[in-house]
């Protein structure tokens, strides 16, 4: 998922490291949308169960590493 994230450009959505001189707030926001329902689409419904209240992307992302990636 990370790989497709960086092929589509949206990288920095899950880094969170993206400023308002990249992006407008409503680039962003918008963005943000769409990467986290790709995200979302992708897991299982008990994966996505997990991270179901997670307002954005980088959020999201850092919910489904710590719940499971390994050390």
């Amino acid at each position: 998922m990370q790989d497709y994230l960086i092929v589509k450009g949206w990288i920095d959505l899950i880094k969170n490291v993206a400023t308002l001189a990249t992006y407008t707030l409503e680039e962003w926001t918008s963005l943000d949308h769409v990467a986290c329902a790709t995200i979302l689409i992708h897991l299982s419904k008990s994966m996505s169960y997990t991270v179901q209240l997670c307002p954005m992307t980088h959020k999201l992302w850092h919910t489904l590493s710590n719940t499971y990636e390994k050390e």
